[in-house]
C-alpha cells in the first residue's frame, strides 16, 4: 500500500507524501472541511493602487501565514515621493500572497499605525475592505457618524507610511 505519513531522517519531522493528506483536529471521524491539509509561510511586497495614479516607494515588506484557510499577513508600506497622475480614486493596498475568498462578505479590518494622512476630518481612520476572489483591500475612510468615504492617493503625503497586521480567509 501507499506510505500515510513518513518521519524525514534530515530532521525528524513528519510529512505526508501523498497529495491531499493532513490531520484531521478534534474529530473522531473526518470530512473534507475538518482536514488541515495547508500550512504556508513566505513573503509579498504590498502595492497600492488606484486608476491612473502612480506611487514611488520607500519601504515594501511583507510576511504572511497560512493556516488551513486562515491567512495572516504584515507588512510594512511607505512612500518615497507624493503619488502622481489621478490622485482622486479609491486607493487599494495590492499584492496580497493569497486570493481572499470569493464570498460577497466584504469583511473589514483597521489599517493599523499609519502616519502622514491627510484626513478629512479628525474622527475617521482607514480602514481594509476585502475585495471577494481578489488579492487586493480597497482602502476607505470611516468614523463616528461620518459614513463612508474612500481614500485617495491625493490625502497620502510625500512620507506616508502604513504598517498593519490583518486575518482573512482564503478561498476553498
Amino acid at each position: 500500500g501507499a506510505t500515510l505519513f513518513q518521519i524525514r531522517s534530515e530532521d525528524g519531522n513528519v510529512s505526508f507524501p501523498q497529495s491531499g493528506a493532513g490531520i484531521y483536529l478534534g474529530v473522531t471521524s473526518g470530512t473534507a472541511s475538518n482536514l488541515l491539509d495547508d500550512y504556508e509561510e513566505g513573503t509579498w511586497t504590498p502595492a497600492l493602487s488606484s486608476t491612473s495614479a502612480s506611487f514611488t516607494y520607500g519601504t515594501q515588506s511583507g510576511e504572511y501565514i497560512k493556516i488551513g484557510r486562515v491567512v495572516y499577513v504584515s507588512f510594512r508600506l511607505s512612500l518615497g515621493g507624493s503619488p502622481s497622475g489621478t490622485t482622486t480614486n479609491t486607493t487599494f493596498l495590492t499584492g496580497l500572497p493569497i486570493a481572499i475568498d470569493s464570498t460577497a462578505h466584504y469583511a473589514g479590518s483597521h489599517a493599523g499605525h499609519y502616519f502622514n494622512l491627510n484626513k478629512t476630518d479628525t474622527d475617521e481612520e482607514p480602514v481594509y475592505q476585502q475585495q471577494p476572489g481578489d488579492t487586493k483591500f480597497e482602502i476607505k475612510m470611516v468614523g463616528d457618524l461620518q459614513g463612508e468615504s474612500n481614500l485617495t492617493p491625493a490625502q497620502m503625503q510625500s512620507n506616508f507610511e502604513i504598517r498593519s497586521a490583518v486575518v482573512y480567509l482564503a478561498g476553498s
